[in-house]
Order: C-alpha cells, then sequence, then structure tokens
C-alpha cells in the first residue's frame, strides 16, 4: 500500500492497494513504518552489494549497514508525536 491523500484528511494516511482497497491509518505511525521499512531494504542491498565486493569495499559497505541498523534501532523506539506549530 501507499499514501496518498496525507495532507487533505489531516494527520491520517489514505492507504490504497493496487486493487483499489482503501484503509486509513496515523500519518506519522504509517510514514515512520515506510521510513523503517526502506532502510531494512536499503540494508538488504548493502549486504547484497557486500557479498560481491573486494575487501576494501566489504569493509567500507559492512560500516554504512552497522549505521544503518542504528538508526533503524533508534527509529523503531522513538516517540514520534506531531508538531502542533506546524501550518
Amino acid at each position: 500500500m501507499r499514501c496518498e491523500e496525507c495532507e487533505e484528511y489531516g494527520n491520517v494516511c489514505v492507504l490504497t492497494d493496487n486493487i483499489g482497497n482503501r484503509n486509513i491509518v496515523s500519518e506519522l505511525e504509517y510514514h515512520k513504518s515506510a521510513a523503517i521499512h526502506s532502510i531494512d531494504e536499503a540494508i538488504e542491498h548493502l549486504m547484497n552489494l557486500s557479498s560481491k565486493a573486494d575487501k576494501t569495499t566489504q569493509t567500507s559497505l559492512v560500516l554504512a549497514i552497522q549505521d544503518l541498523m542504528h538508526v533503524n534501532g533508534w527509529l523503531s523506539g522513538v516517540n514520534i508525536t506531531k508538531n502542533e506549530t506546524r501550518k
């Protein structure tokens, strides 16, 4: 599912799947989950690259993977609240 209408409804995302089913979820939670998923995919791609790279590049990729894992862990544990001053 992908978000198409965050701003129109305010504080919620209207998600539509590939066959047209719609689901309404919290805007903050949806985008937090989407960010975590994207980081997971980036880690997976870097791991695939690492297995094919030379030793120097592997070391750099492992460090990048570790950094992404730390960001992912932090994001998973953070409580995201709405900025009430945003217009």
